[in-house]
């Protein structure tokens, strides 16, 4: 029994060390990506309210792959260099809670192609975003106004 074991510990190492190749280990020189906020466009007021937002995540892509979920403001290390799409989705944290965070699918994603250079940090400048175009906003109240837009219907349990 003792043998066997032995064997199979042997065949098993033998297995490991055989099919790990040493240029799956080779680490990649990143760039860096710095973002310091993201803003939501504050052009749309009319239709779209504030542009007070609680965009307090970063989930960011380079080429179609995952980087990394990033906390605001972030200097993020890219494994690319040369011509990468980059994409950042707006990500906010669910009920306020830190440790459930969020990609904001109402708001638009940030693409853009960037020449990246190892070792060297480029930032966004205050990149923008704003709600998607099949975003529907079904209420503005921005309570600035004299008056409330809301109403009293006959299903209200409070007074307006």
């Amino acid at each position: 029994m003792a043998k066997r074991l032995r064997f199979a510990a042997l065949a098993a190492s033998l297995l490991l060390i055989v099919s790990c190749s040493r240029e799956s280990f080779e680490a990649t020189t990143p760039a860096y990506l710095h973002i310091p906020s993201i803003q939501v466009d504050s052009t749309f007021y009319p239709t779209q309210g504030s542009a007070h937002s609680a965009i307090t995540t970063a989930w960011i892509y380079a080429n179609g792959k995952a980087v990394g979920v990033f906390e605001l403001p972030a200097t993020v290390p890219v494994p690319n260099s040369g011509p990468t799409l980059v994409e950042v989705y707006p990500g906010i944290t669910m009920n306020g809670i830190g440790a459930t965070r969020a990609i904001y699918t109402p708001y638009q994603v940030l693409r853009e192609t960037l020449d990246l250079t190892e070792l060297d940090t480029l930032e966004l400048d205050s990149p923008y975003t704003r709600y998607a175009s099949s975003a529907t906003i079904l209420q503005v109240e921005t309570f600035d106004e004299n008056g409330l837009n809301l109403t009293a219907t006959n299903r209200s349990d409070t007074s307006v």
